[in-house]
């Protein structure tokens, strides 16, 4: 048993051939038991958020941001947002750091999450989600989105909701 072995606990069957690795593994192995981290389509569809938001002409603390830089942003409002704080630390060089949780290492319901802030946050400040509809991802519940002349798969977004949950989230991303 000289492999990496990973089981996605989902039935009986699977659950007895973890049982059954974990008898016959050798002295010294590791076995771990974790939630399912962020999926593959929950990576991409973070990542077209994000592009749109960077392509965007919204600045923040007076310029426009990198796809990076406004990752950092949404994942540190996005922990404050959920009541899990944030800390700032001063850094090897006398820089301030933000220390914050790797988005990599979420849980598939902690990525909903963010990916709900990041698209309510977008709504809220007029965003245009084209990359993220150009990668077929849908648009966020309870809005209008008809293309526009700007050219296939463009996103109009008004009327805004009024309601729900993109609406709290772009609440407390406005700080009402």
């Amino acid at each position: 048993m000289g492999s990496r072995k990973t089981f996605v606990l989902i039935n009986d069957r699977v659950r007895n051939n973890a049982l059954e690795a974990v008898r016959y593994a050798a002295e010294g192995y590791v076995v771990t038991i974790a939630q399912p981290t962020r999926s593959s389509e929950q990576n991409a569809k973070l990542h077209a958020l994000l592009s749109d938001l960077a392509r965007s002409d919204l600045k923040w603390a007076g310029k426009r941001r990198s796809m990076e830089e406004w990752k950092a942003l949404i994942i540190s409002g996005h922990a404050v947002a959920t009541k899990q704080g944030g800390e700032v630390v001063p850094g090897l060089e006398g820089e301030f750091v933000a220390i914050r949780e790797s988005s990599a290492s979420m849980s598939v319901s902690r990525a909903a999450s963010l990916i709900e802030y990041l698209t309510a946050f977008c709504v809220a400040n007029g965003v245009e989600l084209r990359e993220t509809r150009y990668a077929g991802f849908n648009e966020p519940s309870g809005t209008s989105s008809p293309p526009d002349a700007s050219g296939p798969g463009a996103v109009s977004h008004s009327p805004r909701p009024t309601s729900g949950p993109v609406n709290s989230y772009a609440k407390m991303a406005k700080g009402v």
